[in-house]
């Protein structure tokens, strides 16, 4: 048993090393693709700018509604793309934003005002959200399988959009490394579509 005037020192297996959480987010990849598939000039010109095009929507359709129910006019926003983008319907909106079926299908209305190619697309497709999903996923598998390849031997792999690194890692280094596999251009309709991921360091 130490004295009380002992200083401790822990042992080096005791000793946790640090590390990183690196999380890999999307831009705007289901709203992108759906833009180019339905060729909804807005859309394609909206989400490829530096904007925040969830608060645009939520802006532009919710600007009677209050924020005080807990959530932003971006979040709302955020609901009402992906309700009208996959044909989720009003019961679907209605459930998940608190209001009147008949609210949500208005909101709905506003929405396909603004992008009215999409409202046509989303019916011609069986299922969008899984066509769009399906997509994806396939970018997705590519980009991890490669990642995980190069890997450095001291980062660390969770899943395909979590890894880690040691607290010294650069940040830079990081960014470059994920964004040079993540970041890609797919083939729409004979037009290359850019789909750009931001890296979180933590």
């Amino acid at each position: 048993m130490q004295d009380s005037g002992d200083l401790y020192i822990p042992s080096e297996q005791s000793t946790v090393e640090k590390r990183l959480s690196i999380n890999i987010h999307l831009l705007l990849w289901e709203e992108r693709i759906i833009a180019e598939e339905s060729g909804d000039e807005r859309m394609q010109t909206l989400t490829q700018q530096s904007f925040d095009f969830y608060e645009w929507i939520g802006q532009r359709c919710f600007y009677l509604f209050d924020e005080t129910n807990g959530r932003t006019k971006k979040e709302l926003g955020k609901f009402l793309v992906k309700a009208s983008n996959f044909r989720l319907g009003k019961g679907w909106l209605s459930r998940s934003i608190g209001v009147s079926p008949l609210e949500a299908q208005k909101l709905l209305n506003k929405y396909y005002g603004l992008f009215k190619r999409i409202k046509d697309w989303v019916k011609d497709v069986e299922s969008p959200e899984k066509y769009v999903a399906d997509i994806i996923s396939g970018v997705i598998n590519t980009a991890s399988m490669k990642c995980k390849a190069n890997l450095p031997s001291e980062w660390g792999y969770e899943d395909a959009f979590r890894y880690s690194a040691p607290s010294y890692s650069d940040s830079v280094q990081i960014e470059k490394f994920f964004k040079h596999f993540y970041e890609t251009e797919i083939l729409i309709d004979e037009k290359m579509v850019h789909l750009p991921v931001a890296v979180e360091i933590v």
